[in-house]
């Protein structure tokens, strides 16, 4: 693998820049071309269930309910049907691409847009949508800047993922610095540096503590440093930066803390410099030939603690949880992908199981099992078991892609019970597409699963989308509240539940 250098970097500049760092060249801002409006455009009815026709001229994250919605949306009439809890006060977000010019040159690439739907009292208050004001949000501003593959830590885009930690509710990218979003009403108050402290990018899966209240996340990059481990106290005050050695730079979009260790994940999805000298608008590559290895660390350890523990061929976007074992080991349960991308990133058209792995740091290895046989992505727990021993997970169980580039159908949402080796399903009509199914404990609870999964669900024949509200102590039964949107909301990547705070 090539070691990306900086002076790699000069030589990139004024040709194809990488897309994931510097998206604002990509999507063909200077000539402020709107988005299309997919939706319910191009559909085919089989058997009553409107179906994805897909337009193999256009790439599939510009298609069906993929594609963006170019406006943002204020709505304070929201139907419901059904009940919605009492005791849920607060906010329900979920973060996603939702490219704003023209088209995006990946489905990780696009400006962000947060969704969120605000409860209280056992009403929904409102709905609303906003873009992630970033420097790509504002074309002349882009058109005025010269291109560069280095970019600044605030140019880029943060569109996967939310936090809230430290008082400070955070939108978050693969790359780049958070930006502060306002929980009123979800405008975007600036980039987040922790005071300055942060000078390297940041993890779009950072792991909160519910003992300590510690964050604990990292930042890879283009260039050297490849890796750096940071922690943030209880109040948002970083308190830690660490270099970890890396041969190269890699794709890592997530890690995992146990109550004494880190686990960093390094594995072959690579940047292909060749490919970005050439000008592909995205150059990372699976290269098999890159050894996947954990890394263990203890949590207050530095860079020569790492102990570095080769596991076979694979790529995991998404870890559930990980803990310290009774015989000193660590358990760590992630959606595995044997292999991805092999014919190049635009194909996701390989689909991940749960899998195990016991790492015995001592003797270095690590043993892995498959905990269950379905297509599993978007793994979610309570997170007051995060980094700890627990019980119950929950994901999403996706439609075989059946040999097509991207995926096609969500059947339900499972919830595993680890503790009987069970498994329940919440399972979907044919014509409904689940997001991402956010565990939201109940304030009263009596035990791990008291709560509630919350997901955006697109409905095929009717071209909207609701948020559901599933009962995860009883996930047979029917949703027990729906709240109907007039519109509908994109398929995007990771949510996030905000407590109202008392006054």
């Amino acid at each position: 693998m090539h070691r990306f250098s900086r002076r790699d970097a000069f030589r990139l500049s004024g040709l194809g820049a990488v897309a994931l760092f510097e998206p604002r060249l990509l999507l063909g801002c200077s000539n402020g071309a709107s988005v299309r409006q997919p939706g319910g455009v191009g559909m085919a009815t089989e058997a009553g269930v409107p179906s994805w026709n897909f337009d193999p001229s256009a790439p599939w994250w510009m298609q069906f309910n993929f594609g963006p919605v170019a406006d943002e949306q204020t709505e304070m009439t929201l139907e419901v049907e059904g009940s919605i809890p009492p005791e849920l006060d607060g906010l329900y977000l979920r973060n996603g691409s939702n490219p704003k010019f023209g088209d995006s040159a990946h489905w990780f690439v696009g400006n962000g847009m947060v969704h969120g739907v605000r409860l209280k009292n056992g009403k929904a208050l409102w709905y609303k949508n906003r873009y992630i004001d970033t420097p790509h949000l504002h074309p002349s501003a882009a058109d005025a800047a010269p291109a560069v593959v280095l970019p600044g830590p605030t140019d880029t885009d943060s569109n996967v993922s939310l936090v809230s930690h430290g008082g400070k509710l955070l939108a978050l990218g693969e790359v780049g610095l958070p930006f502060q979003l306002s929980a009123d009403d979800l405008s975007t108050v600036g980039p987040w540096d922790f005071d300055g402290k942060l000078t390297t990018w940041m993890t779009a899966h950072p792991k909160l503590d519910p003992v300590t209240g510690e964050m604990l996340f990292f930042g890879y990059g283009g260039v050297a440093p490849y890796l750096t481990y940071h922690r943030a106290d209880a109040n948002g005050i970083l308190t830690r930066s660490e270099v970890i050695d890396l041969p190269g730079s890699v794709m890592m979009h997530d890690f995992q803390v146990t109550a004494t260790r880190v686990i960093f994940m390094d594995l072959p999805i690579v940047l292909d410099l060749d490919a970005a000298i050439a000008g592909s608008h995205f150059p990372f590559k699976w290269d098999p030939s890159h050894q996947a290895r954990f890394g263990v660390m203890p949590r207050d350890g530095g860079n020569s603690d790492v102990v570095w523990i080769d596991i076979e061929t694979c790529f995991i976007f998404h870890t559930m949880n990980a803990y310290d074992d009774a015989d000193g080991n660590i358990v760590l349960e992630a959606c595995r992908l044997p292999e991805i991308w092999v014919d190049g990133p635009a194909k996701f058209d390989h689909f991940p199981n749960l899998e195990r792995y016991t790492i015995d740091v001592a003797a270095g290895t690590a043993r892995r099992e498959t905990i269950d046989d379905r297509l599993l992505e978007f793994p979610q727990l309570n997170r007051s078991r995060a980094g700890l021993d627990y019980r119950y997970g929950y994901g999403l169980w996706l439609a075989d892609p059946d040999g097509s580039e991207h995926p096609d159908g969500v059947k339900g949402i499972v919830k595993f019970d680890r503790t009987r080796n069970e498994s329940t399903v919440h399972a979907f009509d044919a014509a409904l597409w689940p997001d991402e199914a956010f565990f939201v404990a109940s304030r009263n609870a009596t035990g791990e699963d008291a709560g509630w999964l919350f997901s955006y669900v697109y409905d095929r024949r009717t071209d909207r989308t609701d948020l559901y509200i599933v009962d995860a102590s009883n996930m047979s039964r029917e949703p027990i509240a729906k709240i109907k949107l007039p519109f509908r909301v994109p398929f995007g990547f990771h949510g996030l539940w905000v407590p109202a705070v008392s006054a």
